[in-house]
């Protein structure tokens, strides 16, 4: 279950091997497109205002 993270939650990053993990919540459709790339925004799915906000 994804939660909105605090101030005191980023203060474990400073341990050795922590990791976060982030991603947007609201975008329009289903999955990613079948010919995106990581490094090209322009093959990727827009945001929402929601997903903006």
């Amino acid at each position: 279950m994804a939660l909105p993270a605090s101030a005191n939650d980023w203060d474990a990053l400073d341990q050795t091997g922590a990791v976060a993990i982030m991603r947007h919540a609201l975008a329009p459709g289903t999955g990613d497109p079948a010919d995106f790339e990581l490094d090209d925004c322009s093959t990727q799915r827009i945001l929402s205002d929601a997903g903006r906000d």
